[in-house]
């Protein structure tokens, strides 16, 4: 370190916390550690160099803070795992998100914590992936984004975060994005609804709705009791809802959704734990 300067780490981890204090990343310090897969970064820090990160390709998570509003070119390129950002609010910018949000292609589940370390938001950012278009008689050559991730991620500036813009992006968007994905950005925003408007609440809540049973045991094939709990704790569904999906289960032999199910079903309901054989 030379002057707050992170210049180059020998240390070789799949968990990284940079020091409070740091205030710079240089460019290229941490490129090629493909043993990372969490990264927390200081309150302290403010810049982070070009391809800092690059080709850290086992990196999951990222947590920083707002004061982080500087990020060179490529700085996560090619960290194609990361699905996770965790940013603390200290009266900062959100530049850092959306030069972040900017590396990366793939979907992006973002979490927003304020005083107290409680979260305040949760926003989901698609996928994209960017093809091009040869124009043979203009002699060039067009860019053209796939998926709703742009759109999306567009929504995002450094005075902060767009959500009527982000919210309207939804009804327009459906024919473009994976069906998961429009799953959990309703479920995100019903969540968290900071900056939620009535007309949104309902659009997101008819989806759900209209979808709750696909939704629900695809969660359930993928083995996802959280997501499961996180959708039943909206109380979008009734009783005769969660029966049916309680059985879903037990016939596809998912015994940890099952007793998932049936824990959520006596905590709401009051009912008496109930006994499945497997086989």
């Amino acid at each position: 370190m030379k002057d707050g300067c992170l210049e180059k780490m020998a240390e070789k981890s799949e968990k990284i916390k940079i020091p409070e204090g740091i205030r710079e990343i240089a460019p290229f310090a941490l490129s090629e550690h493909r043993e990372i897969q969490e990264l927390f970064l200081p309150d302290s820090l403010k810049k982070i160099g070009a391809h800092a990160f690059y080709n850290c390709r086992s990196l999951v998570q990222i947590s920083f803070s707002d004061a982080l509003d500087d990020i060179g070119d490529g700085a996560f390129k090619n960290c194609e795992k990361i699905g996770r950002l965790f940013i603390r609010r200290k009266g900062g910018s959100m530049r850092g998100l959306k030069d972040i949000l900017a590396d990366l292609h793939q979907e992006i589940e973002v979490h927003i914590t304020g005083s107290g370390g409680r979260e305040e938001v949760r926003l989901i950012f698609p996928y994209y992936i960017m093809n091009y278009e040869e124009n043979t008689p203009a002699r060039i050559v067009n860019q053209i984004a796939e998926g709703s991730g742009v759109e999306y991620r567009n929504c995002v500036g450094s005075g902060g975060i767009d959500f009527l813009g982000y919210d309207r992006l939804f009804d327009s968007n459906l024919a473009v994005d994976l069906k998961e994905s429009s799953a959990r950005i309703a479920m995100a925003r019903l969540a968290f609804p900071v900056g939620l408007t009535k007309k949104a609440q309902e659009q997101y809540r008819e989806y759900l709705v209209s979808h709750a049973r696909e939704i629900i045991r695809r969660m359930i094939d993928s083995d996802r009791e959280q997501a499961v709990l996180d959708f039943l704790n909206l109380n979008l569904t009734d009783h005769g809802f969660l029966t049916e999906t309680i059985e879903y289960a037990r016939a596809g032999g998912h015994s940890q959704a099952l007793l998932c199910l049936l824990n959520y079903e006596r905590s709401r309901f009051g009912r008496k734990k109930k006994s499945y054989d497997f086989f």
